[in-house]
């Protein structure tokens, strides 16, 4: 199963003189560093993702926004002042 993608990276990485019978090998591992980082990587993500819940569930904070609607048909966000509400406070009324 020596495909010829396999073979030009094998030979872009500086191994000129490989021929299939050699260099079964020389594909796996020239492969494992990338294969171990991207494992790294997926796990961090994945444990950051999961301290991030953890710490937004032990202060009580919601985990995504509830969007809903006002009387007035616009879109208001739990936490967030409209323009009209900004406006008025800053006037002093």
């Amino acid at each position: 199963m020596w495909r010829a993608s396999m073979r030009s990276f094998v030979r872009s990485q500086g191994f000129l003189d490989v021929d299939e019978e050699s260099s079964a090998g020389w594909y796996k591992a020239l492969m494992f560093q990338p294969k171990v980082i991207g494992v790294l990587i997926t796990a961090g993500i994945a444990i950051q993702r999961l301290i991030g819940m953890t710490i937004e569930m032990l202060e009580g904070r919601p985990r995504a926004i509830d969007y809903g609607r006002s009387a007035e048909g616009s879109v208001t966000v739990p936490g967030v002042m409209s323009r009209d509400k900004i406006v008025a406070q800053n006037s002093g009324s």
